[in-house]
């Protein structure tokens, strides 16, 4: 499948050239056999939610009379609302392509977490992602992509791609949070620091673009600095995010009193939160760089900021060296993450004053869409070492902010929040999830309704002692809470949360403790890796980007997909046990729990319950004041 929507195409001329290479569209007054299939599935997604819910679609049970009328359409609309929850655009009433896409893998029988590993069916995700995501965002088939996990691995692989850049035509695009510059990315080589890599790349007059986060109180800055003044260099450091203006802090106090919180404690609480400016203002969290080298077009995403305390102990007792995932894709998904790029330079108004400058206009803008890669062996298996060619559909987190007259229009976007909360609605197996901060109470809910249906849900998360911002431990206690709200005990079971350790007696948080992870696995079919984390300020507030990923893999023995073999690798890094011993996500995850989990295991239950006290109570009060800041929306 190659499901192309492209931005700026009309939502419903769009929706009716893939109904014609499907399912005819059909709405009120529409009689036949596709009506009457239709009415079929309606009744079987029906039955299914009154078995798993104890309720189900509006009107149903349908007669199939192949007739579409009042009584269908307001199921079909019933229907939508519970595939769709976030887009009030699909409750139309219509059945097109989204909505046929998403009739046939509802009303199909769905089993509870006995699917063997060689029958995985990755290629399910197509028509799922392609229903959830807005028109602006492909699915792109025919990607070789890498998974790298933590530092030392990703660095690597920057750096001889970097490195391979050196012709007029190649160039290198960096967007970033945080960086650090002045690190040898491959330990011992002096020759590896970011500053050394760009200078010599510049020299070969490869064209250098970065975009940096205009961090508070003036990290970035220097970087962009040296940058500009390369050669072929060019840098923007970006300030332009949701609520940044200078009444944050006053907001926040007046947003507190309305709350209820008397003046004298608002001051303190403000006072808390502006230790931490992000939580007044916003940030330009998406961490992408963009090479192309000759004829290849490839990008990196995920969370791996190019920071020293990737590679070093820079502060072991909060985790150091953090762990960390991200991705290389090589192929048509490479150009959509350029795209992500070029949209923040011309969201700036740096960017067009830089274009018109005397190093030239962005040399990317005119990148074609590079062909899909066929089958392997045409990759090499540097490129794809899972063996086989990815579908990746690229999903953002933004809002624009009209920083100049006459700026290009760019468009909201919530696509990672739509897509995760897909992905989770339709497991059949079970959740893998590793998150920095675990909060989203829309995501609480969403696996609250699939655990009954689904084997387990088991998540990595760092230690509330080496987590900030304040009130995580009430945020997470609230997540849990929502999450299991009104499960069975063998429900509630299922739901499985630990947090690295060097010990599995006590949390004890050395080294490599950290979890910095924003990735998910779900049923061993779909992997995501980006820079959003489980909360609303990633799904709704700041600049994210999130790679979702499916493929099968080639002659690689019990592995049948990519998403297996990611989840197999990062379970061995966890667990210390091989990969023979994990190739089942459902079988093999009681390896995690204590009393069975070997002793090369480093890690330990998380008990998310606090003390009923009434020093509990006002940190509750504060929490809920504050978390509307903390964890925002725009």
């Amino acid at each position: 499948m190659n499901t192309v929507l492209t931005a700026g195409a009309d939502a419903f001329g769009a929706r009716e050239s893939l109904a014609a290479s499907g399912h005819p569209m059909i709405r009120l007054g529409s009689q036949g056999e596709s009506v009457g299939e239709c009415q079929s599935k309606l009744n079987r997604v029906d039955a299914r939610l009154m078995r798993d819910a104890g309720s189900g679609l509006d009107n149903c049970p349908l007669r199939v009379d192949a007739i579409f009328g009042p009584r269908t359409r307001a199921a079909v609309v019933s229907f939508q609302k519970f595939a769709f929850p976030f887009q009030p655009a699909e409750w139309d009433g219509v059945v097109g392509p989204h909505t046929w896409a998403a009739l046939d893998v509802h009303a199909a029988t769905k089993p509870k977490g006995q699917i063997a590993p060689s029958a995985l069916t990755p290629s399910r995700w197509g028509p799922l992602l392609a229903a959830a995501a807005s028109s602006g965002v492909a699915l792109r088939d025919g990607n070789a992509v890498r998974t790298l996990i933590d530092g030392r691995e990703t660095f690597e692989e920057m750096v001889s791609d970097i490195r391979l850049a050196q012709g007029d035509g190649d160039y290198i695009y960096l967007l970033g949070w945080d960086i650090s510059d002045d690190f040898n990315m491959i330990p011992g080589d002096a020759a590896t620091t970011v500053r050394a890599l760009l200078s010599a790349a510049s020299a070969r007059n490869v064209q250098i673009r970065v975009i940096l986060w205009a961090k508070p109180p003036g990290a970035n800055f220097l970087t962009v600095r040296f940058v500009n003044t390369l050669p072929n260099g060019a840098a923007i450091r970006d300030d332009l995010t949701a609520n940044n203006h200078p009444m944050s802090e006053i907001d926040l106090v007046k947003e507190m009193v309305t709350g209820g919180v008397d003046g004298a404690a608002a001051a303190v609480l403000a006072a808390i939160a502006a230790r931490d400016p992000v939580a007044l203002t916003g940030a330009h969290h998406q961490k992408v760089l963009v090479i192309k080298r000759g004829e290849t077009l490839l990008a990196y995403c995920g969370g791996l900021d190019i920071n020293r305390n990737r590679l070093e102990p820079v502060s072991p007792s909060t985790g150091d060296p953090q762990h960390d995932v991200h991705c290389r894709i090589v192929g048509p998904a490479a150009w959509d993450l350029l795209q992500t790029f070029i949209m923040r330079w011309r969201h700036h108004p740096d960017g067009a004053k830089l274009d018109a400058g005397a190093k030239g206009p962005l040399r990317g803008v005119g990148e074609r869409l590079p062909a899909p890669i066929p089958t392997p062996p045409a990759v090499a298996d540097k490129d794809a070492p899972f063996g086989g060619v990815t579908s990746v559909m690229i999903g953002r987190t933004f809002n624009p902010v009209r920083s100049f007259p006459g700026a290009p229009p760019v468009l909201k976007e919530r696509d990672i929040q739509k897509l995760v909360l897909a992905g989770i609605r339709n497991a059949q197996r079970f959740l893998y999830i590793e998150d920095q901060y675990l909060i989203d109470l829309d995501v609480a809910d969403t696996i609250n309704r699939v655990l009954p249906q689904i084997a387990h849900v088991t998540i990595l998360i760092p230690g509330n002692a080496i987590t900030e911002p304040t009130f995580m431990t009430e945020y997470r206690r609230d997540f849990m809470e929502r999450a299991l709200r009104g499960l069975s005990q063998a429900d509630a079971a299922k739901l499985r949360v630990f947090q690295l350790s060097r010990s599995q007696t006590v949390p004890t948080f050395g080294p490599h403790c950290y979890v910095h992870a924003k990735t998910w696995v779900i049923d061993d079919e779909l992997a995501i890796i980006g820079s959003a984390n489980c909360n609303r300020r990633g799904y709704q507030h700041d600049s994210e980007v999130d790679a979702f990923m499916f493929g099968t893999t080639a002659g690689r023995g019990a592995v049948n997909s990519l998403a297996q073999a990611y989840r197999i690798r990062l379970w061995r890094e966890h667990l210390g046990l091989p990969a023979t011993a994990l190739v089942d996500g459902v079988k093999n995850a009681d390896n995690w729990l204590k009393g069975i989990r070997p002793a090369t295991a480093r890690v330990i239950e998380f008990d998310h319950r606090l003390p009923a006290t009434k020093w509990q109570a006002v940190r509750d009060k504060a929490a809920e004041a504050l978390r509307k800041f903390i964890d925002p929306v725009p």
